[in-house]
């Protein structure tokens, strides 16, 4: 299970489940069906494929191979102050829209 624990080897399962999502989605959906969640998903799996490419091309040479696991140790630093950070935008925009929908019921 130490397989599940590591960044690196989740971002890579990520690109594999996302990419066989798009393309079983893709080739069995109708002319009918919105393909905007698809596109947003191959989206943040284009950018995981990129971020993989540029670290890995980093860690071939010996002068920026140091800067690699500067960067991954960050983002493991600061991974719980993301998860805050990220739950406390959703709860102002949870209220920002609930104020918007209140608001929209008024007629001047």
């Amino acid at each position: 299970m130490s397989y599940f624990k590591d960044i690196q080897n989740l971002n890579d399962l990520f690109q594999y489940i996302g990419v066989l999502w798009i393309v079983v989605n893709i080739y069995t959906s109708g002319p009918e069906d919105d393909l905007a969640r698809l596109r947003v998903l191959s989206s943040f799996v284009f950018i995981s494929q990129l971020a993989k490419l540029i670290l890995d091309w980093l860690r071939l040479f010996n002068n920026t191979s140091f800067y690699v696991t500067l960067i991954l140790q960050t983002i493991n630093d600061i991974k719980e102050f993301t998860a805050i950070l990220i739950i406390v935008i959703i709860y102002f925009g949870a209220a920002f829209y609930m104020l918007k929908l209140n608001g929209s019921n008024d007629k001047d």
